[in-house]
């Protein structure tokens, strides 16, 4: 039996973080996609045993289809899995960018680390 609490897209708490953030609404939905991500990968990474650097979009998308709890909240079909694999594969980019920052791994990064950088990166674009 998994005793662990299913991956959450985003916790009160953390929507309430990057709603208060000097962010765009674009920024703000890559922020909390980039957390969801991390969350996945995380799990992900649990289950696969691989670093979260090389699972692959196929299985995101075979975690997504086999999962449980996400299976509860979204009605599931091969294209929203491939779409939403993608989604969650895309956002490595930004969460390898903020793990090479602060020199930790991906599955190590903290919720506060992902929106702290956005902010940080959208400054220096301004």
């Amino acid at each position: 039996m998994n005793s662990r609490l299913p991956v959450e897209f985003l916790t009160e708490e953390e929507a309430m973080m990057v709603d208060s953030a000097l962010l765009s609404s674009a920024d703000k939905f890559s922020t909390r996609l980039a957390i969801y991500a991390c969350r996945a990968l995380r799990e992900i990474s649990l289950q696969t045993h691989q670093p979260a650097e090389s699972i692959s979009e196929e299985a995101i998308a075979d975690w997504v289809k086999h999962d449980p709890h996400i299976q509860k909240i979204i009605d599931l079909d091969e294209s929203f899995i491939n779409f939403f694999a993608r989604l969650v594969s895309s956002a490595r980019v930004p969460l390898n960018e903020i793990a090479q920052e602060i020199q930790v791994k991906v599955t190590d990064l903290k919720v506060i680390d992902i929106v702290f950088w956005f902010e940080k990166d959208r400054r220096i674009e301004v």
